[in-house]
Parts: structure tokens; C-alpha cells; sequence
């Protein structure tokens, strides 16, 4: 059973195949790739403290808009 074909990475959870820019590969292989691209990026944002930026700069954005 292949994920549908309209879909990008969804599927139901026992498919053998899900859809990826209308190429099917195996569920494993997208799970997998799925993960280490969320800890790429997970592993960027720590590294450079981005998300220390960003939530001061959202601070700062809120302070600005409650002072008007």
C-alpha cells in the first residue's frame, strides 16, 4: 500500500511508500531523513543562538508596541 499521491510526506501510518516531489520512497527512509533534518536545523539554531535572538527581539517588539 503507497501513501496518496497528492500529498507531500503524508500518509496514514502502515504505508510501505510515501510521496516526496512525486517520487514514492520507503516510509523508513523519509522518517529518517525527516529527523535528521529537524536536528540539523535544531543544531543550527543552538549553535549560533538564534533562538536566544529571536525571542529577545520579540521582546523588544512587545515593549515597543505596549509603549503606544
Amino acid at each position: 500500500m503507497n501513501g496518496p499521491h497528492d500529498t507531500f510526506v503524508r500518509a496514514q501510518f502502515f504505508v510501505s511508500a510515501k510521496n516526496v516531489f512525486g517520487n514514492y520512497y520507503s516510509t523508513w527512509a523519509v522518517n529518517l531523513a525527516v529527523i535528521w533534518a529537524m536536528t540539523l536545523i535544531l543544531v543550527f539554531t543552538l549553535y549560533n543562538n538564534s533562538l536566544r535572538n529571536l525571542l529577545n527581539g520579540l521582546e523588544l517588539l512587545m515593549k515597543k508596541i505596549s509603549k503606544k
